[in-house]
């Protein structure tokens, strides 16, 4: 009967701590997330959609980047709403970013235009129906698209204060003369 109890009492303490209440502003932050996640899941479904029209090449491998950061960027939405939902204190020992409304308000404008030169970009792609000019517009779409995916990562990060990868200094090597007497052979190969 004593272990019944404590099953219940258990129990019961599970159940309450579920019924957390959202405040006004979480439950405000928490839809303007889900906007974002169901544009996110949009943006995927149409890059997925494009990248199976393609057998390979350059093209197929920019759609390819493309799709890996809008699935990141809908990992870190979903992760945002998960711990606002859940209450959980967010220790983050990654870097994250203050939200920055400012920015993101000039993201978006960026955002919006990029979106702009794609359209035209597509309907000038259109009027060609193979060859070179063709394959040259459609890299300048899948490059602008990855961009546009970038840009989309940096305002979700902006706005929301999203982690956002720390920046690596990587020292580049100064080329070396092929004739320069100085270095051993066993460098310059």
């Amino acid at each position: 009967m004593l272990k019944h109890t404590i099953y219940i009492f258990l129990l019961l303490l599970f159940v309450s701590g579920c019924n957390k209440q959202l405040s006004e502003e979480d439950k405000a932050k928490v839809a303007a997330l889900n906007i974002e996640l169901t544009q996110t899941n949009d943006d995927i479904k149409a890059t997925t959609e494009n990248y199976e029209q393609y057998s390979g090449g350059l093209i197929k491998s920019l759609i390819a980047a493309r799709l890996e950061v809008l699935k990141t960027n809908k990992n870190l939405v979903e992760q945002r709403i998960n711990s606002i939902e859940s209450g959980s204190a967010v220790k983050v020992e990654t870097l994250v970013t203050n939200p920055n409304p400012e920015l993101a308000e000039h993201l978006q404008s960026e955002i919006q235009s990029i979106k702009q030169e794609i359209e035209i970009d597509k309907n000038e792609a259109s009027k060609y129906s193979g060859g070179l000019i063709l394959s040259m517009k459609l890299m300048t779409i899948a490059t602008k698209e990855q961009s546009l995916a970038a840009l989309q990562q940096k305002y979700l990060t902006v706005k929301y204060g999203l982690s956002s990868l720390p920046k690596v200094d990587i020292e580049i090597p100064k080329p070396i003369k092929e004739s320069d007497p100085s270095v051993p052979l066993e460098s310059r190969l």
